[in-house]
């Protein structure tokens, strides 16, 4: 069942999940559906801007052909734009091969594009703009921790029911100097709860505790997948977000995350 996020917007931190357009509607009476179905289409989807993100690491199989139909579907059905972006931030495995390949596959699908597809490689000083404003604004810091004590204290963490977090000498230092090379930047999970809307699931609340104090930077500088998908997503307008309920587990770090981008 695929699901919709309606990010309404991230900049605010708001969220929630509704189903496709199709099942949606069934909720309704049968009595003036139609009429019903066109008042809430006109309520709900002003304005639609859904995304297709594949990673040309591979060619477009079977769940990533039915993800970009029903994106492509809510967007033709509400009067929105259906965007496509390439996700070719992993160098050593993506092709222009692949890429070809997936566009190939998306147009013999009979689907097509409303902009240019957006290559997420040449958004990289974009993405790392954005992690050190978070540094900047208290909600990152810098890892100096070894990848040896960062395992042995995540299984300690692991063990109490609660997610990594640094020790308190990174995760509250007051200086946003880079120690050295060797660290990376760890986005700062709030305390609280993280809370959203599922019309599958129905209400949905994940404890902060859960969610891991995540890296957004690398040792090397170069920014990490998630970071680069929550930025590109506010920054191209993404209004919804149809996708695998699989997803659903990783939903609350990229509200918390969007929230403050």
């Amino acid at each position: 069942m695929a699901t919709v996020l309606v990010a309404g917007s991230w900049r605010m931190g708001k969220s929630l999940l509704a189903l496709p357009v199709a099942l949606a509607f069934t909720r309704y009476p049968q009595a003036d559906g139609k009429k019903l179905q066109e008042s809430w289409k006109q309520r709900m989807f002003n304005s639609i801007v859904v995304r297709f993100a594949p990673s040309p690491t591979g060619y477009l199989h079977v769940g990533g052909a039915r993800t970009a139909i029903f994106n492509w579907l809510f967007a033709r059905s509400t009067g929105g734009k259906f965007l496509l972006r390439i996700e070719d931030t992993d160098k050593e495995r993506s092709s222009e091969e692949m890429v070809r390949a997936i566009l190939d596959g998306l147009k013999w699908l009979g689907l097509d594009w409303d902009e240019p597809p957006m290559r997420q490689s040449n958004r990289s000083e974009r993405h790392r703009e954005e992690c050190l404003r978070l540094l900047e604004t208290g909600n990152a810091y810098w890892c100096r921790c070894s990848a040896q004590e960062v395992e042995e204290r995540r299984n300690q963490l692991w063990d109490r029911g609660l997610a990594y977090r640094c020790p308190d000498s990174c995760r509250n230092a007051v200086s946003t100097r880079r120690p050295d090379e060797n660290t990376v930047l760890r986005f700062k999970v709030p305390e609280g709860k993280t809370h959203f809307n599922d019309i599958v699931h129905d209400a949905i609340t994940f404890d902060n505790r859960e969610i891991e104090d995540f890296v957004l930077l690398r040792s090397d500088g170069s920014p990490v997948y998630n970071v680069a998908v929550v930025v590109d997503d506010h920054d191209m307008g993404i209004t919804h977000i149809l996708r695998g309920d699989d997803h659903l587990s990783n939903t609350p770090s990229a509200i918390v995350q969007g929230a403050r981008i």
